[in-house]
């Protein structure tokens, strides 16, 4: 999760056993906090996460994990504890 990225990042490896990759729809180009900038594809996807379904564009990246952006978090109210390395959510 990372809550100041504005889209989520699926790895590349789990997405192209899915879809083809000539179902990637466009590059998007990404800019980091520190200013690095890069190119991702993306593609129009369908994920289950928490018992909820979200619909629509989500970049591709060449790494083991994914990162859950506000396009997905803002749909969620979730409570997390850090000391007791726990999160629950929020009704």
């Amino acid at each position: 999760m990372d809550t100041g990225a504005d889209v989520s990042f699926l790895p590349a490896s789990y997405v192209r056993s899915l879809v083809e990759a000539d179902e990637f729809s466009g590059q998007w180009e990404l800019q980091a906090f520190d200013g690095t900038r890069s190119v991702a594809p993306s593609a129009r996807l369908e994920v289950h996460f928490l018992g909820r379904v979200f619909r629509g564009q989500f970049l591709i990246v060449e790494q083991s994990y994914g990162v859950l952006g506000r396009n997905v978090l803002n749909a969620l109210s979730r409570h997390l504890d850090g000391p007791n390395s726990a999160w629950n959510e929020r009704r």
